[in-house]
């Protein structure tokens, strides 16, 4: 199976992952709602890189998620000043990241981890270099720079996500369930990450009813409804299982709730 390249971001989630990680690019990352993400073996943090502690760093940190263009600017001012700034180098890249400009990212990111300089948070750049990999449709790179990174920073909940994807797509899915349940039991069932919990769990019941295992899909599909009850994908997904097994009212009512979500979401 394969999920078209120009949806994946929507259908894969985890949109706002791209912001909790930029705390990485300070001491020690954290995920939002999460425990501090702790790399495989703790060592002395590098000292920063020239530039790094200009005041305009961190204001550019602060608006890159909502404001990537003006973020960008900032930096190109600081890059003139410190052209050694890792720092703003990453985030120059992130904003490309935000914008959807993947090429542009994935050459900025490249661009750091080919150096090899190593920063507090610099191993986090894989996870955006995986991503940015995967929309552009290098899988099989993705995939590389997600094990990467969960061997490093083994308590980031999106990683393995994106293996799980990876996996489902690959049909590979016994794997594909491993990443996921990992994924899911990071996230646990916080209410700041609701969305994404749910992304998780319906694409769990995804590998669930590819294996034939029905009851276990409906399951996965009905948590993540519970859960996000805007989720009209796995509302859509839900009301099919529910027609393979039979219910067919059930099932009615379950496209019915999809196809009123997904009118809302394209009005």
């Amino acid at each position: 199976m394969s999920i078209p390249l120009a949806s994946r971001w929507s259908t894969c989630g985890f949109p706002c992952v791209l912001c909790f990680l930029l705390v990485a690019c300070g001491p020690a990352g954290q995920d939002q709602g999460e425990s501090r993400v702790e790399t495989k073996e703790q060592s002395p943090q590098p000292p920063p890189s020239p530039g790094d502690a200009d005041p305009r760093v961190e204001k550019a940190r602060k608006i890159v998620g909502s404001k990537p263009a003006e973020a960008r600017a900032i930096l190109g001012a600081v890059l003139v000043d410190h052209p050694g700034s890792l720092q703003a180098r990453f985030l120059v890249a992130f904003s490309w990241h935000r914008q959807k400009r993947y090429e542009k990212a994935r050459r900025g990111f490249e661009e750091i981890l080919n150096s090899g300089a190593v920063f507090p948070g610099s191993e986090n750049i894989l996870h955006f270099h995986g991503w940015a990999l995967y929309h552009l449709g290098r899988l099989r790179e993705a995939e590389v720079a997600f094990r990467r990174h969960a061997e490093a920073a083994p308590l980031v909940a999106a990683t393995w996500f994106g293996l799980g994807l990876i996996a489902l797509e690959d049909g590979r899915l016994d794997e594909a369930e491993s990443f996921l349940l990992k994924a899911r039991d990071l996230q646990g069932r916080s209410l700041k990450r609701k969305i994404e919990f749910a992304k998780t769990v319906a694409r769990l019941g995804e590998v669930y009813e590819l294996q034939g295992r029905l009851d276990l899909a409906r399951g996965q599909f009905e948590e993540a409804t519970r859960t996000w009850p805007r989720h009209y994908n796995a509302h859509y997904k839900l009301s099919r299982v529910l027609l393979r097994m039979g219910e067919r009212e059930a099932a009615e009512a379950a496209l019915k709730l999809h196809q009123e979500i997904s009118r809302g979401a394209k009005g």
